[in-house]
């Protein structure tokens, strides 16, 4: 295909992306997973590859589309109300979003199947497993891990960069976004990363809103901490750990990737911590209003769980 072919295409999958529902739309192509990218070690800036690569599972595909849609700001404010549910975030601002990222997907690949390009959507794709290696390793903080990386095709798309929460920042939606993606043999235009840091140099709000200090200052998340939940699923950090294994399969010879769309809305949607490193994340165009008090506030109504029998190096 020529250039004029190729940027043709492009603009017409991105408008057909949209029509679809999705709300974001990057490209990049899978050269991108087989060279290292976005180096600069010394920011919270890209994703490490984890799970497949693009080609691994499309041998013939030649670029990844990556689609994203919006959370609402009425589910995102009544997440972190005073209410004792989060079944709107859990169920809004989650599992239907990924329903709808699924039909975006697989509708979008049957438009380009239907012009010649094999194409396999991938759409949220939410299944996970358990590093083994991790496992006994005490400096292991985040031992889960995707068939397909999410996080880090948006980046490598130039949808977005890496926040200090973990999560990929939009400049349009900030944090406030799920992802999707389809792997497509047809060539596409690509999108540039975009470069920097996406966080302001002094906010600490994702770090100290989460009750269980799952975020360290440096940007890491550990999944332990994470999904302790403030102990709805346990306080040590055996209970904790014995819990994540047996929710998800170690990834040894024969094991696949469990689904877990349940946990959005575990506890009947009593989720403590709210997920207020989302919720109250200043970033984007439109942020939850009066973030840095609400911020404030949050941390003074919900004070830090005491997570017991972690071990020395997990420093988070």
């Amino acid at each position: 295909m020529c250039a004029q072919d190729i940027e043709g295409l492009t603009q017409q999958i991105k408008q057909r992306a949209q029509e679809l529902g999705a709300d974001l739309v990057g490209v990049a192509a899978v050269e991108r997973w087989q060279t290292p990218q976005l180096s600069d070690a010394s920011k919270v800036f890209d994703y490490r590859p984890s799970g497949y690569g693009p080609t691994d599972l499309l041998p013939p595909a030649r670029s990844v589309i990556v689609l994203g849609i919006g959370q609402l700001g009425g589910v995102i404010e009544s997440n972190v109300s005073d209410a004792k549910t989060t079944y709107a975030f859990g169920n809004f601002g989650y599992v239907h979003l990924n329903r709808l990222l699924n039909s975006i997907c697989y509708d979008l690949a049957r438009w380009l199947e239907a012009r010649s390009r094999r194409t396999l959507p991938l759409g949220a794709l939410v299944g996970a497993r358990f590093n083994h290696e991790a496992d006994g390793d005490e400096t292991a903080t985040a031992p889960l891990y995707g068939v397909f990386s999410m996080k880090r095709a948006a980046v490598l798309s130039g949808m977005g960069r890496r926040a200090r929460n973990g999560l990929v920042a939009t400049p349009r939606f900030g944090t406030r976004v799920r992802l999707g993606c389809v792997v497509t043999t047809a060539v596409l235009e690509n999108e540039e990363p975009l470069e920097d840091d996406p966080c302001p140099p002094n906010c600490t709000i994702c770090v100290d809103v989460c009750p269980t200090r799952a975020i360290s200052p440096d940007g890491r998340v550990n999944h332990y901490r994470c999904s302790s939940d403030c102990g709805s699923r346990g306080t040590t950090f055996e209970e904790i750990r014995a819990n994540i294994k047996q929710g998800y399969p170690m990834d040894l010879p024969g094991a696949n990737y469990a689904a877990s769309d349940h946990r959005a809305i575990d506890s009947f949607g009593n989720r403590m911590c709210k997920v207020a490193c989302l919720a109250l994340c200043p970033l984007g165009q439109d942020p939850n209003s009066d973030v840095l008090r609400r911020a404030r506030d949050w941390e003074t109504a919900n004070p830090k769980v005491e997570l017991a029998g972690f071990p020395d190096a997990m420093t988070s």
